[in-house]
C-alpha cells in the first residue's frame, strides 16, 4: 500500500511504510483531530474497525495493509448521531435489565452498558453545549438524579449481597428510567441541541 485516504483524498505513504498501523493512526489523529474535526471511522482493508480492533491490529506493519481509509466529521455531527443511537441503546439496556434480573451474574455487562450510556450522555452534552440551564432540560436533570439514585441503591444492595432487592430495582426502577430517557430525556436533549 503506497497511499491512504482521508475523506476520499489520497495521501502518500512512501516514508511511513515501516510504521505500525497504531503509529500511523496516532499521527493521523494528531494531524486531523481538532475543535472542528474528529475521526469518525477507520476502514482497514475495507472493513470498519473499532477501538478494540485497533488495539488488536496495532502492531501490523503499514506495508502489509491493502487499504486504509479515514473519515472525519464535525464533533457536533458525531454528537447528534450519538443521541440518535442512544435511543436504540436504551432499548438494549432495558432488555439487559430484564435478563440480569433473572440472572444476576450478568450484572457486570449491564454495569458496562450503563457506564457507556452515562459517558455518551456527558460527551454529547459537552459537545452540544447543553447545560442544566438550557431550556427544556428539566426532564434531563430529573432523569439524571433518578438514575444516580438508582445506581447508588443498586451498589448498596450489591454490597449487602441482597440480590432479590437488586433484581427488583432492575425491573422496577432502572428499566422504567431507561424508558423515560428514550421517550423524554433524549428527545429533550435533541430539542435543546436545536435551540
Amino acid at each position: 500500500m503506497n497511499t491512504y485516504a482521508i475523506n476520499g483524498i489520497q495521501k502518500d505513504l512512501a516514508s511511513l511504510q515501516n510504521q505500525s498501523l497504531r503509529e500511523l493512526i496516532h499521527q493521523i489523529r494528531e494531524a486531523h483531530s481538532n475543535e472542528s474535526t474528529l475521526i469518525s471511522s477507520i476502514l482497514v482493508n475495507g472493513i470498519e474497525i473499532d477501538a478494540n480492533d485497533e488495539r488488536l491490529l496495532g502492531t501490523l506493519p503499514v506495508a502489509q495493509l491493502r487499504s486504509l481509509e479515514i473519515f472525519t466529521a464535525h464533533p457536533r455531527e458525531i454528537a447528534e448521531e450519538t443521541l440518535q443511537s442512544l435511543v436504540e441503546f436504551t432499548r438494549h439496556l432495558e432488555r439487559m435489565c430484564e435478563e440480569t434480573a433473572k440472572d444476576i451474574t450478568l450484572l457486570p455487562r449491564l454495569a458496562d452498558g450503563i457506564t457507556t450510556f452515562i459517558d455518551a450522555l456527558e460527551n454529547v452534552k459537552q459537545i452540544l453545549h447543553v447545560s442544566l440551564a438550557s431550556s427544556g432540560t428539566r426532564s434531563v436533570q430529573v432523569l439524571e438524579a433518578d438514575l444516580a439514585s438508582i445506581l447508588r441503591d443498586m451498589l448498596e444492595y450489591r454490597q449487602k449481597k441482597e440480590m432479590g432487592f437488586l433484581a427488583s430495582i432492575l425491573g422496577d426502577a432502572l428499566s422504567p428510567n431507561l424508558a423515560l430517557w428514550r421517550t423524554e430525556g433524549l428527545p429533550a436533549l435533541i430539542r435543546a441541541r436545536d435551540s
